[in-house]
């Protein structure tokens, strides 16, 4: 089994390093500015708290169909993204660390409004392509 969150003597989140390196230390910055900081721990508690496990997997498979264009409660996957990055520049800030740099290819991703794959995504049917061309092939 492969989660995407893994619990042991610490919180392992999986799947990061699969990305170019600009990614990755924007992964790492994300997670530290909202993980470690009580301030950012509660913005994001504010933000998300409420959201059960029924939103969030809907969310996810929203997000795979959609991109950045899903939405839960009418806040979109790409203002959730502007909101965490604000939310994790401030606790990385409180830390005193100037490692909010690293945020920089994520806080251009949330104010790009439509992403070239999602251009050529949105012009396929995938449904009918995976049912077509993937599901009958065994």
């Amino acid at each position: 089994m492969f989660p995407w969150v893994r619990l042991s003597n610490y919180v392992e989140l999986r799947a990061f390093d699969s990305n170019p390196p600009d990614i990755v230390l924007a992964l790492v910055a994300l997670v530290k500015g909202l993980f470690y900081s009580a301030s950012s721990l509660n913005a994001v508690d504010a933000l998300v708290g409420a959201y059960d496990r029924a939103m969030v997997e809907d969310l996810l498979h929203d997000a795979m169909l959609y991109g950045l264009d899903a939405a839960v409660e009418d806040v979109s996957v790409r203002d959730m993204l502007g909101l965490l990055i604000t939310i994790a520049r401030n606790g990385l800030c409180e830390q005193g660390q100037h490692e909010h740099v690293f945020l920089k290819p994520f806080e251009l991703l949330a104010l790009k409004r439509c992403t070239e794959e999602y251009t050529i995504l949105a012009s396929l049917d995938i449904e009918q392509y995976i049912r077509s061309h993937l599901l009958l092939r065994q």
